[in-house]
């Protein structure tokens, strides 16, 4: 758990790296002050940017500690919290970017970040568990369950950042994503005795 999670603390420099790569291009560049652009950009940047490159840079350190630490962790039982591990790093480390920024506390950012980061990268942590017991397509599970946190990720921010859409829309996003996670973990642990009884994993 703490190495996953100082996994999700590394990602969040990495991120950074990478938004700062993306204000290099002429159209980003243009997206500094993402208050006075138009809805199309701020759509295009969250789900373009802000989701896929927050859940990637999560789900690439993630990954690189799960092959190392290989004889250690049992990625189909751990999976999920493997992913929820890293989140929580990731959310922590974004939190302390954002509050120095601003140089205050933000409460009610510092209690739902965390929830919603571990929301969102639960789909590849199904994903990864996917990965191991269904080995004849586990590979596009697993790319399928990274590109739903990309998704679900984007159209969050982009009800934050749209001027058009209410921003209590979030709250039936999180409700609805939260009674998947509920439901999904007991269909998993069913796919995993299956599996173990095949012998697949």
């Amino acid at each position: 758990m703490l190495s996953f999670f100082g996994t999700g603390l590394l990602a969040g420099p990495l991120a950074l790296g990478l938004f700062n790569l993306l204000e290099v291009t002429p159209f980003y560049a243009d997206l500094v002050e993402i208050g006075n652009v138009s809805e199309v950009e701020k759509f295009v940047f969250a789900f373009f940017a802000i989701g896929p490159i927050e859940e990637l840079a999560k789900f690439i350190v993630a990954w690189a500690t799960l092959r190392l630490l290989a004889d250690e962790v049992d990625q189909v039982r751990g999976g999920l919290v493997i992913a929820c591990a890293a989140a929580l790093g990731f959310a922590t480390i974004e939190n302390i970017y954002f509050m120095n920024y601003h140089s205050e506390v933000v409460w009610h950012r510092a209690l739902t970040l965390p929830f919603n980061h571990v929301l969102f990268s639960s789909f590849w942590g199904v994903g990864l568990c996917l990965y191991r017991i269904r080995p004849e397509n586990g590979g596009l599970w697993l790319g399928s369950c990274l590109m739903l946190s990309f998704v679900f990720h984007g159209l969050y921010d982009y009800i934050l950042l749209s001027e058009n859409l209410p921003s209590a829309l979030v709250l039936p996003l999180i409700l609805g994503l939260w009674v998947w996670l509920v439901r999904a973990v007991p269909q998993l642990r069913e796919g995993i005795r299956i599996a173990e009884q095949k012998g697949t994993v």
